[in-house]
């Protein structure tokens, strides 16, 4: 979301929390509302309301310990890794201020 506001924004990026809540467009406002641009990250596979195509070798269908016999394989580790891209993508855009990119984020979206 971005305000109606022109210059270089400062950015919220947003993490849920694990298995709830996974929040609504008019959360948002608020920040929007302060001027600020903001980027809601919904972690892959949460809920069942986000695809998560990653074949992940391991019968565990928690979303917490999927692949978590392997490192390489971890679920977790997908979902940090989303996150690092949504930095990469806000850092690419012109209308973001690098200097000013906040994260925001309760339970596990805390973590993140």
């Amino acid at each position: 979301m971005l305000p109606e506001k022109s210059g270089r924004l400062p950015v919220i990026l947003q993490f849920h929390g694990y298995s709830w809540y996974c929040g609504q467009v008019s959360d948002q406002l608020a920040f929007v509302n302060m001027g600020m641009a903001v980027l809601s990250m919904d972690h892959r596979g949460q809920n069942g309301q986000s695809p998560d195509k990653h074949a992940y070798h391991s019968d565990s269908l928690d979303f917490m310990t999927r692949g978590c016999e392997d490192k390489e394989d971890y679920t977790v580790k997908w979902s940090i890794l989303d996150g690092v891209r949504a930095v990469d993508y806000l850092l690419s855009r012109p209308d973001i201020d690098d200097t000013r990119l906040f994260t925001h984020g309760s339970s596990q979206g805390g973590a993140m």
